[in-house]
């Protein structure tokens, strides 16, 4: 699937969620999911496994 058509449908569902999408990219929820658990105190080995990270 090509990059441009993830974002294409991406913003449409935010679009029918009543977002903005063209205010939003997928890294951006990424970010602000990792900055989310962070401030709540989660270790960081966890949410680096949440994230997907590789533990090497």
């Amino acid at each position: 699937m090509a990059a441009h058509n993830v974002r294409r449908d991406f913003r449409k569902v935010l679009d029918s969620a009543k977002l903005i999408g063209k205010n939003w990219a997928p890294r951006e929820f990424r970010h602000r999911f990792v900055s989310l658990l962070s401030d709540h105190d989660i270790p960081i080995e966890d949410i680096s496994r949440l994230v997907g990270h590789s533990t090497r």
